[in-house]
């Protein structure tokens, strides 16, 4: 307790946020905060709750529980990191497992320190002092770090490599600094040296998810796919439960010709978001891209069972039809599109392609004779009419 008392000055208005979407885990947490001698919480009992909070009030201290419905505390911290206000919080999170892809994607998303139920009070104490102590005085290193963090948002690249140097004198293999140094001559254009710096990072910190996925971007400018491809692989290994990533390794097995595998990653991905209908509607779009239009239709069908007044999605499915000769399935799709937007003439147009599919001469020339009123100047719909009505 002295510890905690020599790093904050004033311990009664400490104010601490906990997260659980247990009544009991918060009453147990607030006990053994008690013990420690902090008495300023606040709770809340979900990460929406938590985030709503957050922008309403300052905090000094944010413990979570990992595993809550609807925003889990991972959700919850990468939440955190990403806003200004308050992007700089130290964030402990308490977890009930200590799987390698757990602490992989905490470390990931910044998190200060994390500790494993069940709580005991001296194991809060002992890793709120470690983060404590790492944030109000941070090591010389860290101080670079920052530094040099603080000199790549404003662009000041030469001064950004001497505060790197500086860093790299107290560490040589520090992951971050191989990090920043990459961060850097990318923002330069260097890539041959980003590309190597970037490799250091990740050889350095295995898990340091940021460097593998910064490698990642280098190769795929430089036109290397299946190393690229190599390197994402290595990541959802390490860290598999992120769907962004998951989309991300299927588009580039895509790329590379790996179908089956791409397919296993878009799978896991929706599984990791069933709800997410933009998540299904870019693995639609991947598929369709590369001529898998079968695949492209479960995608957009999906998407619409999750988000049924979309109308892009009805258009893009109303393409996957027309690709495989479906053209009555696409024809009924584009009906229930232009049902929701009926002025949108792009529909009527894609509408009057997937008649003349199907056959159907005369109600495609009635949805292009619509598109045009729409949009007079609709070139392609006014050619397309001029084809038809000189056979």
């Amino acid at each position: 307790m002295s510890e905690l008392n020599n790093l904050i000055k004033n311990m009664p208005g400490f104010k601490i946020l906990i997260v659980d979407d247990k009544a009991n885990m918060r009453r147990t947490m607030r006990n053994m905060l008690r013990l420690l001698g902090f008495n300023s919480f606040r709770e809340a009992d979900d990460g929406d709750n938590a985030l709503q909070k957050l922008r309403s009030e300052k905090f000094d201290f944010v413990i979570c529980d990992w595993n809550m419905p609807r925003m889990n505390g991972l959700e919850v911290l990468r939440s955190v990191r990403q806003d200004d206000r308050f992007k700089d919080i130290p964030f402990m999170m308490v977890t009930a497992e200590v799987e390698e892809s757990t602490v992989a994607e905490s470390i990931e998303a910044d998190v200060d320190g994390y500790v494993i139920k069940p709580l005991l009070p001296t194991t809060l104490e002992t890793k709120m002092i470690e983060i404590l102590t790492r944030k109000l005085t941070p090591s010389p290193l860290e101080t670079h770090l920052q530094v040099a963090e603080v000199l790549l948002k404003a662009r000041s690249i030469v001064a950004v490599h001497q505060e790197l140097d500086k860093a790299a004198q107290i560490s040589p293999r520090s992951p971050k600094v191989f990090f920043f140094r990459g961060l850097a001559f990318e923002a330069q254009g260097d890539l041959d040296n980003a590309e190597k710096a970037f490799a250091a990072a990740r050889q350095f910190g295995p898990k340091f998810i940021r460097a593998h996925e910064k490698l990642a971007e280098i190769l795929e400018k430089q036109g290397r796919q299946s190393e690229m491809v190599e390197i994402l692989k290595e990541v959802v290994r390490v860290s598999p439960k992120n769907a962004e990533r998951q989309t991300k390794l299927g588009q580039a097995l895509l790329a590379d010709g790996r179908i089956q595998e791409a397919k296993k990653a878009f799978n896991f991905a929706v599984q990791l978001e069933p709800d997410n209908y933009e998540r299904k509607t870019a693995i639609g779009e991947a598929y369709l891209a590369h001529g898998l239009a079968q695949d492209a239709e479960n995608a957009f069908k999906s998407s619409i069972e999750t988000n049924p007044d979309d109308v892009y999605v009805y258009n893009r499915l109303g393409i996957a039809f027309r690709r495989q000769k479906k053209f009555e399935e696409a024809i009924q799709y584009y009906l229930k599109a232009l049902s929701i937007d009926p002025e949108e003439e792009n529909l009527l147009y894609n509408l009057a392609r997937a008649y003349l599919g199907a056959q159907k001469t005369e109600p495609a020339v009635g949805a292009l004779k619509k598109a045009i009123k729409i949009e007079p100047e609709f070139k392609e719909a006014r050619s397309l009419l001029a084809k038809i009505q000189s056979r």
